[in-house]
């Protein structure tokens, strides 16, 4: 039941998020600020359900509010395979409409794109995606965030089919070295992955963010 229970989490989440925006998303940095405060309410939602469990509840405290890959093996991939599967299908098959997104409604809606039914699909493509991989290991923060740029800089392309295959390509190297690290680090102490990943998704994303608004 932990994907469909976090799906309709992440469902919700999102609906919130394009409440709290007006239903305006041209602007993708008022997503991502968004997203983050409906986020940090989450983790706060989440503190206060868990604290009225027992002390017993504090590992699952840190697995869903920092994320965790402490003892998750091949039953737990067997969860998340098939929503894994059929997510990213559908997402190859939206990519070009996604991209043509990116060129303003206007010019969207005169390539023949249904612009608020593309842009929901995408959401709610994205929440089922995130859902089913956190209803395991927990939310490991900023890897998504990271890994399209990443890939766009290592292939010099704006091809979508190509930047969406690379892209989970580095996503994976990106995850895996941060387990390692957080493996490594402070041993014999295990670090939370989704800490390792937001000490450097943090101040990348900010980067990111402040080279957009100087293209601009």
């Amino acid at each position: 039941m932990l994907p469909h229970l976090a799906l309709a989490g992440a469902l919700v989440a999102g609906v919130l998020v394009l409440l709290a925006i007006g239903g305006s998303t041209r602007d993708p940095d008022q997503v991502v600020l968004v997203g983050a405060a409906v986020s940090a309410a989450g983790a706060g939602l989440v503190v206060a359900v868990v604290g009225l469990g027992t002390e017993g509840n504090v590992v699952v405290l840190f697995r869903y509010l920092l994320g965790s890959l402490a003892a998750r093996g091949w039953d737990h991939v067997e969860v998340v395979l098939p929503w894994v599967v059929v997510g990213v299908a559908v997402a190859a098959l939206l990519r070009r409409r996604v991209a043509a997104l990116a060129l303003g409604d206007v010019a969207a809606t005169g390539l023949g794109v249904p612009v608020v039914r593309t842009r929901l699909t995408a959401l709610a493509v994205a929440a089922a995606l995130a859902a089913a991989v956190a209803s395991v290991c927990g939310p490991v923060a900023y890897v998504a965030l990271l890994a399209p740029h990443v890939a766009r800089r290592l292939r010099g392309s704006t091809s979508t089919a190509r930047v969406l295959a690379l892209s989970g390509l580095v996503g994976a190297v990106l995850l895996v070295a941060a387990d390692l690290a957080s493996r490594l680090v402070l041993y014999p102490v295990e670090v939370p992955v989704g800490v390792a990943t937001t000490l450097v998704g943090v101040p990348a994303l900010v980067w990111t963010l402040a080279r957009t608004r100087d293209a601009r």
